[in-house]
Parts: structure tokens; C-alpha cells; sequence
């Protein structure tokens, strides 16, 4: 490294090539990064720049994996200066400003004076004289507090004082022995002092003692009686839990009997609404059947009318009967999970209700978006599709003034579950029947011709598949019925999902 720094670089190559063949391929992190910075110092003094910032380079390098912030900082200054030489002021400035930064934080202040220099060079060659004057005065600053005359006084004013203080040290010490004299008197006053206070204190605690000892007997007295109450009370406490738990023991009995008993109910409700359903409609056939023979044999008008008011009569029931055969297939039907094609499921749906009279201006859109991947039971969801498009077909607005339309748009809402929107403007449900459009034979104006069960079955459906439909808002411009249910149905049984 000395004959690095003196320009030999004869030598310094010799040197350091016998380190490099000592080691081979052995050398540690250190000697690697001491050899190329010597590499690179020795040729910035024979001006071969370009060649010595690959050393630089490579020292850089070095000293970055070792943590060696010295050679960090001085291998950024070497190249910043010979960046500077070859016009790569740029670089230059970037690789000072990097060592500027390393130096101010591990407080190298004799390197920030060389750092301070170049970074005044380096943007003075591109005119950048406000940061010029910047680092020029901070250079100047710098070596003057370090390399400054009045340090150099102050340190010979130091070396003086301490002189002084030698000289001074011998008289002080015999001043000393004369006060430790005073001292050892002194303290013997106050030894003499401290035992007295020492045994009234002695006394003074014996008297606090026998005080608290005699208000402590008194707090025990106190806190026995306490026990005793607390002790009466827990038994009291003890003998309610135990009625409390006897009635709560009574009224899960009386509840798992009232639950026996209710499910005992709804599966003779449903044994009863199938039964009846299978018992009525024989005869309700026959009796269909009787009217279509009468009108094709009767010819009196006013009969012939009886007639098809009774045959239609006989649909209607008919179609009441079809769908409470529908609830007890619901409650009884396994769930049957597939990737259902919703586009071509309301084709199908729409296509039926158009095969019906239709008004001739009624308009039905639907918007499903293409990311819904739906995995459910195709059945019910049709059931539910099926029965909020025929509400809102069946109660439509018949002002002529109003174009009457049904919009159903299917989407996500939220990562597994989807929503089916069916809005109309239609003549809407009063804000008294919201809460029970649901409810088995509840209908919400004399339009409805299957007995109010359509919004029944598709509750039903929706409870059945996890799900929850609403009827969010309600106005005279129409209804918005919103469905929103699990994406993809992962279990399925006779009575539910999970």
C-alpha cells in the first residue's frame, strides 16, 4: 500500500502479486478488497483511469459484502474522482454523494473533507454553482475546525495546564490529608448523631408495630364476620343455581318435546297437503272432463258460459293443487349441485311465459354477467326464477301511458355468493303487505290467481338453498325482488344446506 500510495507501482505490483500467489485461491474477503483498491490507487498516479475503476470496482464490491464502511467510502471517492476525469460527471457526482451519506453516518470526517473537495469539482465542471458554493463552503468550513490555529493553541494550553496541574497536584494532596483529619471527626459526630436516631427510631417503629398490630387484629375480626355473611350467601347463591337449573333442565324437556311435537306437525302438514292434493285432483279431473262433454253438447249461450266459467274455475284449482304438490317436493327433494346455464334457463322461462297472453307493448331483459360460474340446484333455482318473473308479468301497470317491463340482472355479490335482481314497474305491493307477501296463501291484490303461493314456493326454495330473498323497496313506479344465495352449493340433503 505504501508504494501504491508513492507511485511505485513496480513494486506495489510485486507486492501484491506475492500476497495473491501466498493465498491463491484461499485469499479472504479483506485481502481482496486491500489488493484491488492498491491496484486502483496505484494506477490513478500513472493517470490510467480507465483501467484502475475495474479495481475500484471490484474492491467496492468486496468491501460491501464484508461491511467494511472504510474501504467502502474510499473506493467511492477514487471512483468518483476518476469519473470525474473521464467527463462521467454524472456518475461522478452519484458515487460522491453515496460516500458523503457513509461517511456522515459512521462519522469519517477527515474522508468528508476529500469528499467535500471533489463534489465542489465535480459540479463546478457542469455549473452548477449554487451546489459548488455548497460543498466549497463546507469544505472550507470542515478543515477549518480540524486544521485550524486556534486548535493548535488550545493544545498548547492544554500541555501547559497540565503542567500546572502536576505542580498543583503535590499541594493539593497535603490539603487532603488535613481534611480527611476534619473528616474523620466529622463523620464520628455524625456516627454518635446517627446511632441516636437510629434508637428513636427503633422505638418509633415499635410503637407503629404494636398500633397496626392491634388495628390488624381488629380488621381480621371484621373480615371473620364478613366471611360468615359471604359464606351464607354463597349457599343461598348455590341453592337458586341449582332451581334455576332445574327449571332451565323443565324447559329444555318441554322444548325438545314442543320440537318433537312440531316436527311431528309440519310432517303431517305435509303428508296432509300431498295427500289432499293426489285426493282432490281425481276429482277435479272428472269434473273438467264433465264440463268439456257439456260444452260440446250443450247449445244454450248463457249454459255454455256456466260451463267455461266452471271449467276455468277447475284450472285454477287445479293449478293451486299443482303447486302445493311443488312445496311438499321441495321440503323432500335431495339438492342435486350442477353448473346451471342461466342465460339458456330464463330463455326457457321467458319462451313459456310468452306462449301465455302477453300485453302487446311488454318488455323482459335480463343481464347475466359472464364471470358467475353458478354451481347449484337447477330445479329450485327455476322455481325461483320462474315464479318472480310471473309476479311481476301478473301484476304489470295497465295505464296506458307506461310501458310495462321486467329486468332481471344476475351478479356477483362478493367472492362466493351471487344475487339475482328481478325489478318491474308494475303496481307494486303496499307498504303493510311487505312483510308477508311470503307467507302461504297471502296475496297482494286480487290479480293473483294460484292462491298466493308463488312468492311461498320461491322463499321456500331460497331457504332450502341457503339463500334469502327480499323485497327491498316498493313505490308506485313498480317492485325490486332481490335474491342472493351461495355460488357454488358444496352439500346438499332432504332438509337443507349447511
Amino acid at each position: 500500500m505504501c508504494y501504491a500510495e508513492l507511485g511505485n507501482l513496480i513494486k506495489a505490483v510485486e507486492s501484491f502479486d506475492e500476497v495473491l500467489n501466498n493465498c491463491k485461491q484461499n485469499c479472504s474477503p479483506s485481502i481482496i478488497t486491500i489488493v484491488n483498491f492498491g491496484f486502483g490507487a496505484g494506477l490513478s498516479e500513472k493517470s490510467m483511469n480507465s483501467i484502475n475503476q475495474i479495481f475500484f470496482q471490484i474492491s467496492l464490491e468486496s468491501s460491501k459484502k464484508q461491511n467494511d464502511s472504510r474501504y467502502e467510502i474510499e473506493n467511492l471517492i477514487n471512483l468518483g474522482t476518476n469519473e470525474r476525469s473521464l467527463s462521467n460527471l454524472k456518475k461522478s457526482i452519484e458515487h460522491l454523494l453515496e460516500a458523503n451519506d457513509l461517511a456522515q453516518r459512521f462519522r469519517y470526517t477527515e474522508l468528508q473533507i476529500n469528499i467535500f473537495k471533489e463534489l465542489y469539482k465535480a459540479y463546478n465542471s457542469i455549473n452548477d454553482f449554487e451546489n459548488a458554493a455548497l460543498f466549497q463552503t463546507r469544505y472550507i468550513q470542515l478543515k477549518d475546525s480540524i486544521y485550524s490555529g486556534d486548535l493548535i493553541k488550545n493544545l498548547s494550553s492544554i500541555q501547559t495546564n497540565f503542567e500546572q496541574r502536576e505542580n498543583l497536584k503535590t499541594i493539593r494532596l497535603s490539603n487532603e490529608n488535613i481534611k480527611l483529619k476534619d473528616e474523620q471527626l466529622q463523620r464520628q459526630r455524625l456516627q454518635y448523631l446517627f446511632i441516636v436516631l437510629v434508637a428513636i427510631l427503633i422505638i418509633l417503629l415499635a410503637t407503629v408495630l404494636i398500633w397496626a398490630n392491634r388495628k390488624q387484629h381488629r380488621h381480621n375480626a371484621a373480615l371473620s364476620v364478613a366471611n360468615r355473611v359471604i359464606e351464607e350467601q354463597n349457599k343461598a347463591l348455590t341453592k337458586t343455581n341449582e332451581e334455576l337449573d332445574n327449571r332451565v333442565q323443565e324447559k329444555t324437556r318441554d322444548l325438545v318435546l314442543s320440537n318433537e311435537s312440531l316436527t311431528q306437525v309440519n310432517e303431517e302438514l305435509d303428508n296432509f297437503i300431498y295427500r289432499t292434493s293426489h285426493d282432490i285432483r281425481g276429482p277435479l279431473v272428472t269434473l273438467k272432463g264433465v264440463c268439456n262433454v257439456a260444452m260440446l253438447d250443450v247449445k244454450d249461450e248463457l249454459a255454455l258460459d256456466y260451463m267455461n266459467r266452471l271449467d276455468v274455475t277447475a284450472g285454477k284449482l287445479n293449478s293451486i293443487l299443482t303447486r302445493l304438490l311443488f312445496v311438499n317436493q321441495i321440503n323432500h327433494a335431495e339438492l342435486v349441485p350442477t353448473e346451471i346455464d342461466l342465460n339458456a334457463l330464463i330463455d326457457n322461462i321467458i319462451k313459456k311465459e310468452r306462449s301465455q297472453i302477453l300485453p302487446p307493448n311488454f318488455s323482459i331483459e335480463y343481464d347475466v354477467n359472464p364471470s358467475v360460474k353458478l354451481i347449484s340446484d337447477r330445479e329450485l333455482v327455476g322455481v325461483i326464477l320462474e315464479n318472480l318473473i310471473d309476479n311481476a308479468i301478473k301484476f304489470y301497470n295497465t295505464s296506458d301511458r307506461i310501458s310495462p317491463f321486467v329486468k332481471i340482472m344476475i351478479r356477483k355479490s362478493g367472492p362466493k355468493q351471487v344475487s339475482i335482481q328481478v325489478d318491474d314497474n308494475g303496481i307494486g305491493v303496499n307498504t303493510g303487505d311487505k312483510d308477508q307477501i311470503f307467507h302461504l296463501f297471502v296475496r297482494a291484490s286480487e290479480r293473483s290467481e294460484t292462491g298466493g303461493i308463488g312468492l311461498y314456493l320461491s322463499k321456500l326454495s331460497s331457504q332450502r338453498l341457503g339463500g334469502e330473498i327480499t323485497l327491498r323497496d316498493t313505490s308506485i313506479k313498480g317492485q325490486r325482488f332481490l335474491f342472493s344465495f351461495r355460488l357454488i352449493l358444496h352439500r346438499f340433503s332432504k332438509r337443507g344446506v349447511s
